[in-house]
């Protein structure tokens, strides 16, 4: 119950930074948040594609070979992509927002992992889950990093 909690609070977490984002785009003249980064929006896109094709490939196999063993090189280079994102993100100014949902994501991806780990198993029902999670949490940095302003706008 505590995990399902946890994610519905990063949920929220997430959607309030994007409206935030939103509104000091729309009210101000003076630029409080980055320009829009056509490569950030591709690093995005692109560590996502990882992430969900890692759970696509989890959920077409059955539950008993879902062991932790057997996908710990993909948990490893997927992490290594996301941090690089947040590395990203963090060294652009004024980009505070965006490297928050980077570094949540970061956090989601070790919690999961290390509970595979523990585990030596992933359910059905939590997999489904989590890809969604961490679809809406993807989906949130790419708004986000659209919602910027083009650079002289």
């Amino acid at each position: 119950m505590g995990n399902i909690k946890f994610r519905f609070f990063n949920k929220i977490l997430i959607l309030t930074l994007l409206f935030s984002i939103i509104i000091v785009n729309e009210s101000c003249h003076v630029q409080l948040i980055a320009n829009y980064d056509q490569t950030a929006i591709d690093d995005i896109i692109h560590t996502y594609r990882e992430v969900d094709q890692f759970y696509i490939s989890l959920l077409n196999v059955p539950p008993d070979q879902r062991t932790f063993q057997n996908y710990s090189k993909n948990y490893y280079s997927i992490e290594s992509d996301i941090g690089i994102m947040v590395l990203k993100n963090s060294a652009r100014p004024l980009n505070t927002e965006s490297s928050k949902i980077a570094q949540n994501i970061l956090i989601m991806w070790r919690k999961h992992k290390d509970e595979h780990k523990k585990k030596n198993s992933y359910d059905d029902v939590l997999l489904t889950f989590d890809r969604e999670t961490f679809f809406d949490n993807f989906s949130a940095m790419l708004i986000a990093e659209q919602s910027k302003p083009k650079e002289g706008n």
